[in-house]
């Protein structure tokens, strides 16, 4: 009898050891439904074209409304470019880089940058 006891008890101890591991490891996994999952990109209509933002939730992170790495206030021509670049800079922001934008990766996006009147 004292045996079966030990053995139950034995088992017990495993499957509390087990779940205990098994809840800790879980808090370092990150799961789909993260932070970084739940940011969204916005066009947004400024004075005289476009801009972006990047959203978490109902909070904004980013508000860009000129061309970021140009020269001067210039905003998006069209809503295509403000999307592709919001695109981007999310894309560098889920892999943990840096959201500055280069002139380069503008440039490699076919954005259409034209001076101001």
């Amino acid at each position: 009898m004292k045996s079966i006891i030990e053995g139950i008890t034995m088992i017990l101890l495993v499957i509390v050891f087990t779940g205990s591991l098994l809840f800790g490891v879980s808090k370092f996994i990150p799961n789909s439904e993260g932070p970084k999952s739940a940011m969204v990109t916005k066009v947004i209509y400024v004075n005289d074209g476009y801009g972006y933002q990047i959203l978490k939730g109902n909070k904004i992170l980013i508000q860009q409304e000129v061309i970021p790495a140009v020269a001067g206030r210039r905003s998006f021509r069209t809503i295509k470019d403000a999307q592709f670049v919001a695109d981007m800079v999310l894309s560098k922001i889920s892999k943990g880089d840096s959201p500055v934008l280069t002139v380069q990766e503008l440039n490699e996006l076919d954005i259409v940058i034209l001076a101001h009147n």
